[in-house]
Parts: structure tokens; sequence; C-alpha cells
């Protein structure tokens, strides 16, 4: 899935990303929803990923993700952490 594309069906979701990279053959992209929050877009085909900065470099990862409703699900849960 390219970076671009989930940005734009998060935003019809209802999320407002704050900003986002597109990743290439060997960099994961990333699409960054607060300071603490952030989804990594894999390179290859593979499973999306919640990253939750919890803080004192703690970090919450969620399970791996492959539809936009369990997205949506994990997101809402993280944001409001």
């Amino acid at each position: 899935m390219h970076t671009k594309h989930l940005v734009l069906q998060l935003k019809t979701l209802g999320f407002d990303p704050i900003t986002w990279e597109e990743g290439n053959s060997s960099i994961d992209g990333e699409v960054w929803l607060s300071s603490t929050v952030r989804i990594e877009v894999p390179a290859t085909k593979g499973s999306l990923f919640v990253w939750r900065n919890r803080g004192n470099d703690e970090f919450y990862i969620s399970h791996p993700i492959k539809n936009l409703i369990d997205l949506k699900h994990e997101l809402d849960s993280a944001l409001k952490a």
C-alpha cells in the first residue's frame, strides 16, 4: 500500500494526519496522527502497525492490521490513551 493512498483513506474515516512520509523498497512509510501515534506502512506487501509512544521510551505496537475497520478501531483506542 502506498502511504499517500492510506492518508486519503484515513481522511475518509475522519482522521487528520499531521504528516506522512512515503516509503521505498527498503524503508517503511509512516503516517503521524499525533506526536505520540503513528502508523507504519510496510515498504513491501504486509500489514500495517500502529505505534504509540507511552513515554519513558516505552512503546505500544499493535497486532498486524490488514483492513481499515481494524485500523480505525486501533487508532481510536491509541488516540484516546
